[in-house]
């Protein structure tokens, strides 16, 4: 006898307990990054009551927003832990920009102090980069690739200020009083330089974007109408942040109070709208006034500073919708190392690592997915110059054809893995009709790997695990036997295709035998393994 739940396609639901699955034949559906739905009842329930989507519920809550299935746990790297701010060397104060320079220092705008520090790795005070007694506002500053040359945008005062070498002797490069003309912009404008120096200026009260060639006297205007708010493709509203992608010829805007961030060409003024622009809101789909933007070239993705919803958004160029990564996805500010509070600009270092693959490769199960997922071991292992990591958080193989396939046959790596298998699994396991469909994609992909990179890229492809040994399927009551019997008649499909095409099959089921002697190899959510899963993982 088991306790269920029956959702039906009218949008009913059904809950139901001592049913008998005697002689029964069912199907079972696993999703692990699905949506709960939670609702206050009383401790006894003696009768099934049927609930449609016009039924007023006691109690509802709905997240309408997308996390990945283990949110990032933040460490405090400089400031004091207890988010109190200070004014010692080694405190904040309203910090509103942190920037990442090749040496590992970081650059921060203290702009509640009027300072700007210079952290260098692994202190816990910092180097006063601009005098302590001006009255200083910046929201985006910057050195030069020789790092002697120190860019700070003074918002407050509308110029633009350079300070050689460590001197605390301010040198204007350009601009004059706060104004609208060209020789002018306003408070609070940020800023970004191109490799040959020349400078690009969101003009935040001007609403419009303007490039200042270096040594140049005045600017022009290169996105939004000058002292025109809009929200049509040639209009901006209050824009806040803007970074480049100099080998595209392309430009992004953070459009802020338009809630949505805005790709731009060098040579036009149109503008098209890549993430938000939904209006103002916490869905999936939705922006509240974003402030600040990294481009990840290698995954062709943004990270958004999503401001007023207290989260960081990860935003898949191409994508109709975006993944909170850090903070609550309902936009809850905090303390706390999971939560976040107003913020407004984030930065990355270079270490960017990126396999195909899904949660797993994500290293969804770990308290550091970045450092201790399976992709990064398993780069060690081999000692790699580089690796690209594409794995996404339930991504199927279908998933994984459309959406990262391409970019590794751009990449042309010498060693690639793939563990896709679980996911599509998950969906059905009685449907014959996914394993058929499965063997097709997985075929598709192999031949187009191997019809474009050749028989010297490696190719590692990972079969399903013994999955009767994994805590989630033997709690769901899932009959062992059942379980056995489908795996095998996956993972003999999977050799198959695998041997067609000329790869390497790594026979994980095989393996997975080891969970006897080591649970700790499953993590918390008794599904991803754990980071001592990973190693072992790695290692196979």
């Amino acid at each position: 006898n088991i306790s269920a739940f029956n959702y039906f396609t009218n949008n009913t639901c059904q809950l139901f307990s001592n049913a008998s699955v005697t002689d029964t034949y069912f199907s079972w559906m696993i999703n692990v990054n699905g949506l709960f739905y939670f609702r206050s009842q009383s401790s006894q329930i003696e009768t099934t009551d049927e609930y449609s989507t016009t039924t007023s519920a006691p109690t509802t809550v709905a997240y309408n927003c997308s996390a990945v299935s283990l949110a990032l746990v933040g460490t405090t790297v400089f400031g004091n832990a207890n988010s109190t701010s200070g004014t010692s060397l080694g405190e904040l104060s309203f910090p509103w920009y942190v920037g990442l320079n090749s040496d590992k220092s970081m650059l921060i705008s203290d702009c509640g102090n009027f300072r700007v520090l210079r952290v260098y790795a692994n202190k816990s005070t910092g180097v006063l980069v601009t005098p302590d007694n001006i009255w200083l506002q910046s929201r985006r500053v910057g050195f030069d690739a020789s790092l002697l040359n120190l860019f700070v945008l003074d918002a407050g005062n509308c110029l633009m200020t350079r300070y050689h070498n460590g001197s605390l002797t301010t040198q204007t490069v350009f601009g004059s009083t706060c104004g609208s003309n060209l020789t002018q912009f306003s408070n609070f404008a940020s800023f970004c330089m191109d490799s040959a120096g020349n400078f690009y200026i969101a003009d935040m009260s001007n609403h419009r974007i303007m490039f200042w060639k270096a040594n140049a006297t005045a600017g022009v205007v290169l996105a939004g109408v000058t002292g025109v708010p809009g929200n049509d493709s040639l209009h901006l509203y209050n824009p806040q942040f803007i970074t480049l992608d100099e080998t595209q010829g392309l430009f992004y805007v953070a459009d802020t109070f338009n809630h949505r961030i805005v790709r731009y060409s060098m040579n036009s003024s149109v503008g098209t709208v890549v993430a938000g622009g939904n209006g103002v809101g916490q869905g999936r789909n939705q922006l509240n006034e974003p402030s600040g933007i990294y481009l990840a070239k290698s995954i062709n993705a943004l990270y958004i500073a999503d401001t007023q919803n207290n989260r960081i958004v990860r935003w898949y160029l191409g994508d109709s919708e975006g993944q909170t990564i850090a903070g609550d996805c309902n936009g809850t500010a905090g303390t706390t190392a999971l939560l976040l509070n107003i913020p407004t600009t984030l930065t990355m270092d270079s270490d960017e690592k990126y396999f195909i693959g899904a949660s797993d490769a994500v290293g969804i199960g770990t308290s550091n997915p970045s450092k201790d997922g399976w992709v990064p071991k398993f780069a060690s292992l081999i000692s790699a110059e580089q690796t690209i990591n594409l794995g996404r958080s339930g991504s199927t193989l279908n998933d994984a054809i459309e959406q990262q396939l391409p970019r590794v046959l751009d990449q042309k790596p010498n060693v690639i893995t793939i563990w896709l298998a679980v996911n599509d699994f998950n969906q059905q396991v009685y449907d014959r009709s996914i394993l058929t469909s499965y063997t097709s994609d997985l075929n598709d992909m192999l031949s187009q790997l191997r019809a474009n990179l050749g028989l010297d890229t490696r190719i590692l492809v990972g079969n399903i695990p013994d999955l009767s040994k994994v805590h989630i399927y033997t709690s769901l009551g899932i009959p062992k036997l059942l379980l056995t019997l489908q795996v095998k008649r996956w993972n003999d499909a999977i050799k198959k295709i695998v041997k067609k095409n000329r790869c390497d099959l790594v026979d994980l089921h095989s393996h997975w035998k080891e969970l006897g002697d080591h649970p700790e190899y499953v993590s918390f959510d008794g599904f991803h393994p754990s980071s001592d899963g990973y190693q072992r993982l790695a290692q196979v």
